[in-house]
C-alpha cells in the first residue's frame, strides 16, 4: 500500500531532492473532489477515493487529500508512465478520477522544484500556461494512440 504521508509538502520536497540527486522523474498529480460535495459529503468523498486509490498504487507512491483535492506522488514515474497509470485507473476505478479534473506536472520537465510542480497542477485551467491535463488514453482508439 502506498503512504499517506503525515508531512505530504515536505514529502514532495524530499523526492525533488532524492530524483535530482538520481537523475530520477518524479510526477505530481492533482484530482479534486465534485463542486457539489461540501461538509461531511466531502470527507466521506475524500475518504473514498483514498481508501479506493490507494490499493492500485505502488507501495513507493502516496496519496492524500488537501481541502477538496487529492494528491498523488509518483516517484521514478515519468509523464508517459503516469499517463498509463491515470488510463489504468480510469479503466479500474472510473468512478474515482474525474476526467475533466485531472491534472499532473513532471519533474524535470515541468518544473525542478516542489514549489513549480504544486504550482502547475494548481492552477485553474485556463490560467496558466505551464497547466498540463493528462490524456484520457483509455478513451482514444489504439489506433490513435500516440
Amino acid at each position: 500500500m502506498p503512504v499517506i504521508p503525515e508531512e505530504p509538502w515536505q514529502e514532495l520536497r524530499r523526492e525533488i531532492d532524492r530524483a535530482r540527486r538520481f537523475d530520477q522523474p518524479v510526477t505530481l498529480m492533482r484530482a479534486d473532489a465534485p463542486a457539489a460535495a461540501g461538509g461531511s459529503r466531502l470527507r466521506r468523498h475524500r475518504s473514498t477515493v483514498l481508501s479506493t486509490l490507494a490499493p492500485a498504487l505502488r507501495t513507493i507512491d502516496s496519496v492524500w487529500a488537501d481541502g477538496r483535492s487529492i494528491y498523488i506522488l509518483l516517484p521514478g514515474t515519468d509523464a508517459e508512465a503516469a499517463e498509463a497509470l491515470v488510463s489504468r485507473l480510469w479503466r479500474e476505478l472510473p468512478e474515482v478520477l474525474p476526467y475533466g479534473e485531472l491534472r499532473r506536472a513532471t519533474f524535470p520537465a515541468d518544473g525542478v522544484t516542489s514549489e513549480a510542480l504544486r504550482a502547475v497542477v494548481d492552477a485553474r485551467s485556463g490560467r496558466r500556461e505551464g497547466l498540463r491535463r493528462v490524456r484520457n488514453v483509455a478513451a482514444v482508439p489504439e489506433s490513435e494512440q500516440g
